[in-house]
């Protein structure tokens, strides 16, 4: 019985001890397992920090980006409009105008490379104008066009960009008064240098082709050329400035605007202005500074000065001559030494005083702006008609805003505008100007 005892013990203690010897095995290919698996990431971890991954590819969603906006002109209204018959004199009201309007554009940013980006954009309207009014007729309706289309190549502290671009890149100007909605041709550098730690010194230059002719060399092409320089500071929690400064030139530009189908009539093309000068050379200055700490208050002064020497009027749809005639429709009867001389209306400029800021939301912005542009201080193909509905040039008078911005998406504003020809053009009464008063009540939208 003892005998039968003892061989139950020792098989019992034989049996729990191949149970341990296996689990210690187990135990020891799991650690086993789990060294090579170390070692495998060990090597991953190596050939990732040698071999890193591109951080285009990282941030690959990051690559192509949307963009867009538009505004919603719930109202403008042209009112207290006079006008003279230039062959009578006779001065009279012109009729009061309304309309709501509206533009839209959209456009996209993609990551090429590290050093190389693309950018496109489309919006509603035609080359000279970007809006689409409300109940207009079907041609409007249809009006997209390619805005912007550039490459742009940076390299250190250089930016090279070619395609479709906006000259606002190279030349500063407020409201459009020297170039507005079209967008031009060409090539532009800029070139960002550090002063120091206190000065940042930007310098620009531009080639944009802007009449093309067929077959022709490029030196026949109509032209816009030139340069800038831009100074400002960097110091922190100062007050910003920046004064900018440089030519533009151009050549053989268009000299009338076209008018929508909706305006020809008889099969007859008409024009808006036969009144643009082909050549210009002007000195574009800005200055510009904000006092943050007096409730976001801020002035900007531009300054053009037309270099270029006019031995006569250009031709004008809008100049007449004593017995009303212009030099436009009207050539062969057109008497110049009996019109009025705007040869010597070179030089303008436009001044803002402002609080608040229209960039920050729930935040109100006011503003108090005056232009006064000689009829050949801006080029009239480029620049804005805000001011009034007959000209962008040869005007002076305030303008009033006011402006509250909703959230990052939405902005209202309102604008207020008094205008007058600065000089008559018309010989038969030199004493009588065009003026008028300009409403608006816009939404921007932006996305």
């Amino acid at each position: 019985m003892k005998n039968k005892l003892l061989a139950f013990v020792l098989l019992l203690c034989s049996f729990s001890y191949s149970q341990e010897k296996s689990e210690i095995d187990e135990l020891r290919e799991e650690i086993k397992q789990l060294k090579e698996k170390i070692d495998s990431n060990s090597t991953s971890i190596k050939h990732i920090q040698d071999n890193p991954i591109p951080a285009d590819e990282l941030k690959s969603p990051a690559r192509i980006k949307f963009s867009g906006g538009g505004l919603l002109r719930f109202g403008e209204w042209d009112v207290n409009q006079q006008r003279i018959n230039p062959k009578k004199g006779l001065h009279y009201k012109d009729r009061d105008r309304f309309w709501s309007r509206f533009n839209f554009y959209l456009g996209t940013d993609i990551k090429l490379t590290k050093d190389i980006d693309f950018h496109a954009r489309i919006r509603t309207g035609n080359k000279q104008y970007s809006f689409i009014s409300f109940g207009g007729n079907d041609d409007e309706r249809l009006n997209v066009l390619l805005d912007e289309f550039w490459l742009n190549y940076s390299y250190k502290f250089t930016d090279l960009r070619i395609g479709r671009q906006s000259a606002s890149r190279i030349w500063n100007n407020q409201s459009g008064v020297m170039f507005d909605i079209p967008t031009h041709d060409g090539a532009t550098i800029v070139s960002d240098f550090k002063l120091g730690s206190d000065l940042n010194l930007k310098s620009k230059a531009a080639y944009f082709v802007e009449r093309y002719a067929n077959n022709a060399p490029l030196k026949d092409q109509g032209k816009m050329y030139g340069f800038s320089l831009e100074l400002s500071s960097t110091i922190a929690n100062a007050i910003p400035w920046k004064i900018s400064s440089g030519i533009i030139k151009a050549e053989a530009l268009p000299t009338r605007y076209k008018n929508d189908l909706a305006q020809t009539g008889n099969g007859v093309t008409l024009y808006n202005d036969g009144d643009l000068a082909p050549d210009y050379s002007i000195w574009a200055s800005q200055f510009n500074i904000k006092f943050k700490q007096f409730y976001g208050l801020s002035l900007i002064v531009d300054y053009y000065n037309n270099l270029r020497k006019y031995n006569e009027n250009p031709i004008s749809h809008m100049i007449y001559d004593i017995n009303g005639n212009n030099s436009y429709s009207n050539r062969n009867e057109y008497d110049s030494s009996k019109s009025v001389d705007f040869t010597k209306q070179t030089q303008g400029f436009v001044a803002t005083i402002a609080i608040g800021d229209q960039a920050i939301a729930k935040q109100i912005y006011a503003g108090i702006s005056y232009l006064y542009m000689e009829k050949y201080a801006a080029m009239d193909y480029f620049a804005q008609y805000d001011f009034s509905r007959w000209t962008s040039s040869n005007i002076k008078g305030p303008e009033f805003s006011l402006a509250y911005k909703l959230n990052k998406y939405l902005k209202l504003r309102s604008r207020l505008f008094i205008a007058e020809e600065i000089k008559g053009l018309n010989a038969i009464d030199t004493d009588f100007k065009r003026s008028g008063t300009r409403i608006r009540i816009d939404m921007n939208i932006n996305f």
